[in-house]
């Protein structure tokens, strides 16, 4: 971007998270390498290091909500609340870190 005069401008990441505790789906089975506690570290080290950087702006997670109402789907697997929308570590630890 600073090549062709971009440089000062942000890039907004949408969709970027960790899948975590494989829901059946094939093709989806890498979800079991991360564990619920790998999932939250890592997506609060995403936050921090994008905030470090300093060229991000806005961040989306993918995703609240999905282990709600997409559950047993490939995309579950990225949801941060579980079924019944009690908070998984990473909903707790995005919580909890500094903004």
């Amino acid at each position: 971007m600073k090549k062709y005069g971009d440089g000062r401008k942000k890039i907004w990441p949408t969709e970027f998270g960790w899948a975590s505790g494989w829901t059946g789906a094939s093709g989806y089975e890498y979800a079991d390498d991360n564990t619920l506690q790998e999932q939250a570290a890592w997506t609060v080290e995403a936050y921090k290091l994008m905030k470090q950087w300093g060229f991000v702006g806005v961040a989306f997670l993918w995703n609240l909500n999905f282990r709600v109402v997409a559950g047993g789907t490939e995309k579950a697997q990225w949801g941060i609340v579980s079924g019944d929308w009690s908070p998984l570590p990473a909903d707790q630890q995005l919580k909890a870190m500094a903004k």
